[in-house]
């Protein structure tokens, strides 16, 4: 049987974690001052964004106001952070997205699309020593957010950068290559914008990617474009794997030939031996569907496949189907 032995990961030493841990918690010494409930609220040039404090967590979430005769749709949490326990990752979906692990487990370039709170790029930053972490968000006051309530901050591994993010895939330099992307971006009322969920966009990922690279997205199931989305992905990838849930649903797109169970299996123990129960892989692994049954589930057709002149002309509101 062919399972994969990890030799050497770059993980951070001690004396960088415990140096991360101080600087964060003197950071969010003065969230942690304040009192329960709304700590801030702003009018965004996209949304309205709104942070909590509530039951030990600091918590990032939007507001569309949508149109003036209907009420304002309110998203899901786009970050979450336990004050007292920063360093771990509150949301399923956040650790869900980071199986991609499980096909590069020492990577050495990742980009961030949908940087929010910055809880992904946090926890990859603490744990992996040579990390470099490209995070793109087209809000500037989502990253002062991120700064003033999450305490993430640039840092020499660290780029954050104020850009749209389909824009910043189609126009980083040719030389620049991740071993994994994560898509994690969404608008006001909490669905993926559509315009980074066409299969231009995603064959415009898979070209950025190392080879053996991942790409992994957070699409939410209450999306009106859901499955269209999840088949535009399996028609762009190769080999795509699901993380199915009721709280989360991940969608990976490998950039070569995927790995076996056993495989995964292997890695994954290896890894959880290193991040212990912060990242529990080897249950979450169990989640994961196969390419053959993520490929039923979605089967495409050239209906049901969104490209660029599609949600161009796409009217807001429409049913899936």
């Amino acid at each position: 049987m062919d399972i994969r032995v990890i030799m050497s990961i770059s993980i951070s030493t001690e004396d960088f974690r415990r140096a991360e841990e101080t600087a964060v918690r003197d950071s969010l010494k003065i969230v942690d001052a304040m009192p329960n409930g709304i700590i801030r609220q702003c009018r965004t040039k996209f949304q309205t964004a709104v942070v909590e404090k509530r039951d030990g967590q600091v918590r990032l979430y939007f507001v569309d106001a949508g149109r003036s005769s209907k009420a304002p749709k309110k998203s899901g949490y786009m970050s979450r952070m336990d004050i007292e326990r920063p360093f771990e990752l509150v949301a399923l979906y956040t650790r869900a997205m980071l199986l991609s692990l499980l096909w590069k487990p020492d990577p050495a370039k990742i980009c961030v699309l949908g940087f929010g709170g910055g809880r992904l790029a946090m926890y990859l930053h603490y744990w992996y020593r040579a990390l470099e972490l490209d995070c793109v968000e087209i809000d500037a006051d989502v990253i002062d957010i991120s700064a003033e309530y999450f305490a993430m901050r640039p840092s020499e591994r660290i780029k954050i950068i104020l850009q749209d993010a389909r824009e910043y895939i189609e126009t980083v330099a040719d030389s620049c290559h991740y071993d994994c992307i994560y898509i994690d971006c969404f608008t006001g009322a909490g669905h993926q914008p559509d315009v980074l969920s066409t299969l231009e966009f995603y064959l415009a990922c898979i070209d950025r990617l190392n080879d053996g690279g991942v790409v992994a997205v957070n699409i939410l199931k209450s999306d009106p474009l859901f499955s269209r989305k999840a088949a535009t992905f399996v028609e762009a990838f190769p080999t795509v794997r699901y993380f199915r849930h009721s709280d989360a649903n991940i969608l990976f797109g490998m950039k070569g030939d995927d790995l076996t169970d056993e495989q995964l299996a292997a890695t994954a123990e290896q890894l959880e031996s290193i991040f212990g129960l912060s990242l529990p892989l080897t249950s979450l692994k169990d989640e994961l569907l196969s390419n053959t049954v993520t490929r039923r589930l979605f089967r495409s057709s050239v209906r049901r496949i969104l490209n660029d002149d599609l949600v161009t002309s796409y009217i807001s509101g429409a049913k899936d189907s």
